[in-house]
């Protein structure tokens, strides 16, 4: 599914990486939170410097993959 593949692209920046879930939120950290991530019924929204994205497909995923790192390397 599309949140896994996103998973997998996350913890693949490195073993600092912590994923923390409740319920449909899911916070993404390495010294501190750095993506928000929460699964609703218009696909999969994530936060990245207070900017809201929603996803609905691995290319829109791929899309956002150079934007994720970039929020994980400032941290």
């Amino acid at each position: 599914s599309l949140y896994y593949q996103l998973e997998e692209m996350l913890l693949s920046f490195g073993d600092d990486v912590c994923l923390f879930g409740n319920n449909n939120i899911i916070t993404g950290r390495k010294i501190k939170a750095f993506i928000y991530i929460i699964i609703n019924e218009e696909g999969i929204a994530i936060y990245l410097n207070n900017i809201q994205y929603t996803i609905n497909s691995e290319k829109e995923l791929y899309k956002l993959e150079e934007k994720i790192e970039k929020a994980y390397d400032e941290n």
